[in-house]
């Protein structure tokens, strides 16, 4: 009879889903899953090789003036700065991890 309420208890538990116990605790409220938010960053995937690549084929007749990688709150990104035919410097970016090249 103990065992018969003991396991009663148990499928009555809060965690007793299918969902993690770290979830339950932590609630789930974003897109992300509870037990991604404490694993590292990305490191980069994109070469700078292939930085400068990308760039030159979205943007052909400027010249790269420098790439930086920039790794702080948010995802790791390379910001390029450029110099176009007319003399005008512009920096874009190129998420580290993906490729995306933006402005």
């Amino acid at each position: 009879m103990r065992w018969f309420i003991l396991m009663m208890l148990l499928a009555a538990s809060p965690f007793s889903s299918g969902a993690s116990m770290l979830e339950k605790v932590l609630g789930n409220n974003s897109d992300e899953s509870a037990s991604q938010k404490f694993l590292p960053k990305q490191r980069s995937s994109v070469s700078r090789k292939e930085v400068a690549e990308l760039v030159k084929r979205r943007y052909g007749n400027s010249r790269i003036l420098s790439i930086v990688l920039v790794e702080g709150k948010g995802p790791a990104t390379y910001r390029v700065k450029m110099l176009s035919d007319s003399g005008v410097v512009k920096h874009v970016y190129v998420d580290a991890v993906d490729g995306d090249v933006f402005e």
